[in-house]
């Protein structure tokens, strides 16, 4: 029988941030499905390919790429909610991304602007 090792708070987070950066990711590889292949919708892959990337380095535990990541969902998050009616999108999904961005940003506030939890000796 295996024993599970429960996570501390500071691990939760980054596991949380992690996957909702996954899911972000899968949003935007997805956007040209749900918008007939538009040209800015293409231009979301390669984006989410870079997301999906960063979402393992947070589920990684990897604190100084949650101060980039936290940077870049601010401006991409802003960003998306101004181009929602001027992209071949449906806004809709752009309201997706949005949330998914606002959801990492508040993950990561939580976990970055905290005394880190210490390590073990």
């Amino acid at each position: 029988m295996t024993e599970t090792i429960p996570l501390n708070r500071t691990q939760r987070l980054f596991l949380t941030a992690g996957v909702l950066m996954l899911i972000n990711a899968g949003l935007h590889i997805l956007a040209p499905l749900v918008s007939g292949f538009g040209s800015d919708a293409l231009m979301l892959i390669p984006v989410g390919v870079l997301y999906g990337l960063f979402g393992w380095g947070l589920m990684r535990g990897w604190r100084w790429l949650a101060y980039i990541v936290f940077l870049i969902c601010l401006i991409g998050g802003v960003y998306a909610y101004m181009i929602a009616s001027a992209t071949s999108v449906p806004a809709w999904w752009m309201g997706l991304i949005v949330a998914a961005d606002v959801l990492v940003i508040v993950t990561l506030f939580l976990l970055l602007w905290r005394r880190p939890t210490p390590a073990a000796l």
